[in-house]
């Protein structure tokens, strides 16, 4: 008894904390006095049943528990808890509704935001139900107290209601929700099928549960956001836009309007640091063709000197004259030779994803937009996308009985404490992961202040781009400082480093390095594939950056799912190159292999210990102990299986807490698409804290985010708003 006591204490406390603007009490109605198995026969028992609430009318509400088993209706299960309130309209002569008096009355002029879930179930009197539209005349109305000696339909209209097009279906919950500016200081709300011939004379038929009513004062602060578009393609071409960079006639200095444009274009490279622009200048008809090829060749370099002077190096420019050729408008008039005397920007070299200055939109792809090709594309904006998609996977490895019985009988000890006590004395230590569950970063990340303060200074990742060279300064990963970089989680890494002092660089090597690194070897292997050709640049970048920091401590973090130390030439990991070269013997960690994959590529071991934390296992060999490993590397880490809180996985809340968003309170559309920025981030270039599509207002979706103000940038498919909140 004591204990039935403590949980429905608790459960009191956390529905107060989340409900804490609702104004309306007990509004999932799980709170009562008892719960019966049959339908009410009058309002009278369904007062005496639930808590707070109340009926309008003689008809007899019902409270739907588990509990009722009856062959008069077939139940199903409530939006949440365990009770929904069930209400029946046979006509304007017996129509059921619910009542209750608010914690304080509506304020005439504030706004109000209002939400009900409403279904049916599949049975009700023996009659299979049938979705049924409802109509404006359906919804919740605000009023004084009303008692009616009769079962008669209440007149009036709803301020908030459904309209003709909401479709009601069996064990389908849809929410009924909008806003309303109160006229009336208000003490009571009503729900059910009112009557208001004026309007719709149509009276809904049917029986309909109801769950989770919730009132709020509420405006919102959302704000139109325009994206910046930066670019345009057509073609095989891709152009950087930028408006306003004129010149006088028949001259090539730059007008002042034009500098303030440029600027924006230094700040696009910065930013986008892989991109490389080819400067075209143009000119009117006016004059000799050689003369404007000269003049628009002269306007080309004085941009590109502008450039110049402002930081952009100059392997990153080209600037080309193309006289009167490629006029954008007619040059009969003043107007149109203006907008001719101009300059562009080509981006060079071949397009592709990673030299566009692309914007969230390209990146963060609706899954209805996603390349299903691209299973790392989908795990920017769906951390767990990889356990439905198995695509690029080798497949599973054989289950080798002597390892299974050798893990049965090993003993668990939590990951992070085992792991530093072993890097304490190290000079270099190798992690790498499973690049499509970012999982793996977040176990990296709860590890970074203890390795810092074991004196680890720089952090190595492959998955930077080595262009990026305002990365430590600027603080944060934008959209091509990397192209796995641009997983929220990956970015939360990155930040993280910097912020707790690492200086964070780039192992990845460049398109040269690689072709380097085949000529090299070629030389003993004979033809080197660009695989082991990449691996062993990697491996020299590493021993340089140690070369040239040689006191310091470095953490490596590898993308590559091979960390191994004692391959084969040829099979040998950047790990394995990197201790060839130095003759230093690194430290390293396995993590991707005992981590949550999709059901074909998982290893057969990593379900044979169940396990609540990232764990190492230790087994006894000739009565030494010694870490459990499939591979040859010094640890190899067991991941825990992933559960769901708020369809997000669980490992999420190591660094972060769930925040409910409801999009319907900004008016934004569906699907709809929520990414999270730390103020002062540019929302066009930083990779997001979180990103999170809303499928329907069914989701109940929550973005993860550590405690603090964000900025929320919201996009469905005709508009962009902007929103700062708090996650407490």
């Amino acid at each position: 008894m004591i204990r039935f006591l403590t949980l429905v204490i608790f459960s009191s406390l956390f529905i107060s904390q989340v409900q804490a603007q609702n104004l309306v009490k007990n509004s999932s109605f799980e709170f009562y006095d008892y719960t019966s198995r049959f339908l009410n026969t009058t309002g009278r028992d369904f007062e005496k049943q639930v808590k707070h609430w109340t009926v309008p009318n003689q008809a007899s509400t019902d409270l739907v528990s588990p509990r009722m088993k009856n062959k008069n209706i077939t139940t199903i299960p409530a939006h949440t808890g365990k009770n929904m309130a069930g209400i029946v309209i046979n006509g304007d002569f017996w129509a059921e509704y619910l009542a209750i008096k608010l914690r304080k009355p509506l304020q005439v002029g504030v706004n109000y935001y209002v939400e009900f879930w409403i279904a049916m179930p599949p049975y009700y009197s023996k009659k299979k139900m049938k979705a049924t539209k409802l109509n404006a005349n359906f919804g919740v109305r605000f009023g004084d107290k009303i008692f009616n000696l009769d079962k008669n339909i209440l007149p009036g209209k709803p301020q908030v209601h459904a309209t003709t097009e909401t479709l009601i279906e069996p064990e389908k919950w849809t929410k009924i929700f909008g806003t309303y500016t109160a006229t009336e200081a208000s003490e009571y709300l009503y729900i059910g099928q009112f009557l208001n011939p004026e309007i719709d004379p149509n009276i809904v038929i049917g029986y309909f549960f109801i769950d989770d009513v919730f009132v709020e004062p509420f405006s919102s602060t959302a704000i139109d956001f325009v994206p910046s578009s930066y670019y345009r393609i057509k073609g095989s071409t891709a152009s950087v836009i930028m408006e306003n960079i004129y010149f006088e006639t028949d001259k090539h200095d730059l007008l002042v309007d034009s500098e303030k444009e440029l600027d924006k274009l230094v700040n696009i490279m910065n930013k986008n640091p892989s991109i490389s622009i080819e400067i075209l200048g143009h000119t009117d008809d006016q004059g000799g063709e050689d003369h404007n090829a000269s003049l628009s060749e002269n306007r080309a370099k004085t941009v590109y000197n502008y450039l110049v002077a402002e930081g952009i190096p100059q392997k990153r420019l080209r600037s080309q004259g193309m006289g009167y050729t490629k006029p954008v408008a007619s040059n009969s008039t003043d107007e149109g030779r203006q907008k001719n005397r101009r300059v562009e920007f080509k981006v060079s070299g071949e397009i592709t994803s990673d030299n566009l200055p692309q914007g969230p939109g390209d990146v963060y792809r609706f899954a209805k937009d996603a390349d299903s090709e691209k299973p790392l594309q989908l795990s920017f904006t769906n951390p767990t996308a990889f356990k439905d998609n198995c695509m690029g996977e080798n497949g599973a490895p054989e289950l080798i009985q002597e390892q299974k019985g050798k893990l049965s009988k090993s003993t668990p000890l939590n990951a992070k404490n085992h792991i530093l006590e072993k890097t304490k004395d190290r000079k270099t230590v190798f992690f790498n992961e499973y690049a499509l569950n970012p999982q793996n970063r977040i176990f990296f990340i709860s590890l970074l202040q203890e390795l810092k303060d074991q004196g680890f200074d720089y952090l190595a990742l492959e998955a930077l781009s080595g262009k990026d060279k305002q990365l430590q300064e600027r603080g944060y990963p934008v959209l091509n400082s990397g192209y796995l970089t641009r997983e929220p989680i990956f970015g939360e890494m990155i930040r993280t480093a910097i912020e707790m002092g690492f200086d964070v660089l780039s192992y990845n090597p460049s398109k040269t390095e690689v072709k380097k690194a085949q000529q090299i070897l070629g030389k003993k292997f004979g033809a080197v594939d660009e695989e082991m050709a990449r691996r062993w640049a990697q491996g020299m970048n590493i021993y340089r950056i140690r070369k040239k920091y040689p006191d310091a401590k470095l953490l490596v973090y590898s993308s590559d799912p091979i960390l191994n130390e004692s391959a084969d030439e040829t099979e040998r990991s950047a790990a394995a190159w990197y201790k060839k070269l130095s003759s230093k013997d690194p430290f390293t960690i396995e993590q991707s292999s005992m981590t949550d994959k999709c059901a074909l590529a998982k290893h057969p071991l990593f379900a044979t210990r169940t396990i609540k934390e990232p764990t190492i296992f230790m087994t006894k060999v000739m009565s030494k102990k010694i870490p459990f490993k499939t591979s040859s590397t010094d640890l190899q880490v067991f991941h825990p299986s992933a559960t769901s809180t708020y369809n997000r996985p669980n490992w999420m809340t190591q660094t972060r807490t769930p925040y409910l968003f409801n999009p319907d309170k900004h008016g934004m559309a569906y699907p709809c698409m929520v990414l999270a920025y730390k103020p002062g981030e540019d929302p066009d270039f930083a990779v997001p804290m979180d990103v999170v599509e809303f499928k329907d207002n069914r989701d109940k979706t929550a973005l993860m985010l550590p405690k603090g103000d964000w900025v929320l940038v919201m996009t469905d498919f005709s508009k962009h708003k902007k929103l700062e909140v708090v996650v407490k």
